[in-house]
């Protein structure tokens, strides 16, 4: 999406804000931590806003789709897809 993150292991987080505002995805140089118990924002390696949208149907688990030139989240009623280069 525009900013450059340098291959390698990073925690992944979301913050959701609203129904179809900009969420924040946030990359962290921690990739060991179990949930975001021990999230630190000194510890982001990059963070991105992303455009929201509606989905046809309901997702009832979280699922990713990582591919070669994409990310695809989604999740109940809403989808984001980060573009990768």
């Amino acid at each position: 999406n525009g900013q450059t993150l340098n291959a390698g292991k990073y925690g992944f987080f979301i913050i959701p804000n609203g129904n179809n505002q900009a969420w924040e995805v946030i990359f962290s140089k921690k990739n060991n931590a179990w949930g975001a118990f021990s999230y630190k924002e000194s510890e982001d390696a990059l963070r991105v806003k992303v455009k929201v949208q509606d989905t046809k149907e309901t997702v009832e688990l979280l699922n990713y789709e990582v591919s070669k030139d994409l990310i695809k989240f989604a999740w109940a009623d809403k989808q984001f897809v980060l573009a990768v280069k």
